[in-house]
């Protein structure tokens, strides 16, 4: 074989190779093409996540704005539920000391009313023996009018009788 031949022989093997290569790479470049298009949509995917991510921590971030201003809230609640328990206990003692006061004041005028009930229970009770001795003395008294009763009018019949014996006779 000549060399030119051996040339065309090996230009014509080239190009068969080049062909094959070409057809076996064809698959190839077309899987890369839709891998080169995964990893785009992948990208894309990553970035929307990455700005999801990036909501989340604002969205987090608002959230502990907000916690921090509620446990500022509790504390003041807090704060006030303290000084108003305190007025409260002052405004219970104060309360108790004013109805230790009327207390006192009622007892005061109980202790009164009690002794001049006493003394009221006394002069009924005198009042009631003394009624009583009245009344056995007008018994008494009664039944020795009755007994003068009739001795005056005994006393009268006889003047009477003497009386018309004197003047009859």
């Amino acid at each position: 074989m000549t060399d030119e031949q051996l040339i065309a022989t090996l230009n014509s093997m080239q190009a068969n190779l080049h062909a094959d290569l070409k057809a076996q790479m064809s698959p190839l470049t077309a899987g890369m093409s839709s891998m080169k298009d995964e990893i785009s949509s992948m990208k894309e995917g990553i970035s929307s996540i990455n700005t999801e991510i990036s909501s989340m921590k604002t969205a987090i971030s608002s959230v502990k704005t907000e916690i921090s201003s509620v446990k500022t809230e509790m504390s003041s609640v807090k704060t006030e539920m303290s000084s108003m328990k305190e007025d409260l206990l002052e405004h219970i003692h104060g309360v108790g000391a004013q109805l230790h006061t009327q207390i006192q004041e009622v007892v005061e005028r109980l202790d009164r009313m009690e002794g001049r009930q006493d003394r009221h229970g006394g002069l009924l009770q005198g009042g009631a023996r003394a009624m009583t001795r009245f009344i056995e003395w007008s018994e008494s008294a009664d039944t020795t009018f009755v007994r003068y009763d009739r001795r005056l009018m005994a006393l009268e019949q006889r003047l009477d009788q003497i009386e018309r014996g004197r003047n009859g006779n």
